[in-house]
């Protein structure tokens, strides 16, 4: 088990110490799968050792894959790098506990200083309750308008039925859209996130 101070508390905090032989360092996360989430970090030769010791001595660890942490972190409502961050400001996609407005300058603090001044964003990070699980990139529709696209969708394991995340207009205010599945368009209900209610709340929910 884990010698040391105990596990950390406070979201994003850390404690050092050992687990069986191995030094280890135990991060807070800031609970991207909806759940209290912690991450162990050790020496690169003990990784073998310290996964025998989390699964199978006592600490209530089970393994998972990525198709699982897609699906809880979407369940969560928390966007992720590679398909909803990457080529976006953090106020585009409600990120806004990653922002720092009073600090000085660093990489891009212009742009998202300049876009918080302006009062809003030009597109928002909703989530969807589609008729049919979308594609990445399937187009979001208002009436006749595009108003956006599909970041990631699933078939919700939790639900057992579609959920999605996308960026529309900034603003929009359908409770109901029209989104592309399979070159057709299916009716999707336009919600808060997060979709599933865990332990903890992703602190990565979008907020604007």
């Amino acid at each position: 088990m884990l010698t040391g101070p105990g596990t950390p508390d406070a979201p994003l905090s850390f404690v050092r110490g050992t687990l069986g032989d191995w030094g280890v360092t135990v991060v807070r996360t800031d609970d991207l799968a909806g759940e209290e989430g912690y991450e162990v970090i050790c020496a690169a030769d003990d990784a073998g050792d310290v996964f025998d010791a989390l699964v199978n001595h006592g600490l209530n660890a089970a393994p998972f894959g990525y198709d699982t942490w897609e699906n809880l972190t979407l369940e969560a409502g928390t966007p992720l790098f590679d398909t909803d961050l990457e080529g976006n400001v953090p106020n585009v996609v409600g990120v806004r506990n990653a922002l720092d407005f009073e600090k000085g300058c660093y990489v891009g603090q212009e742009v998202v200083s300049k876009i918080e001044n302006r009062g809003r964003p030009s597109r928002q990070l909703v989530g969807l309750r589609p008729e049919a699980v979308p594609e990445s990139g399937a187009a979001v529709f208002d009436g006749d308008e595009s108003v956006g696209e599909v970041t990631r969708g699933t078939e919700s394991p939790t639900l057992e039925a579609p959920v999605a995340l996308a960026l529309v207009d900034y603003g929009l205010g359908a409770d109901d859209v029209a989104v592309r599945v399979a070159g057709e368009e299916v009716p999707a209900d336009v919600v808060e996130v997060p979709f599933v209610e865990g332990s903890a709340r992703s602190r990565r929910l979008p907020r604007y």
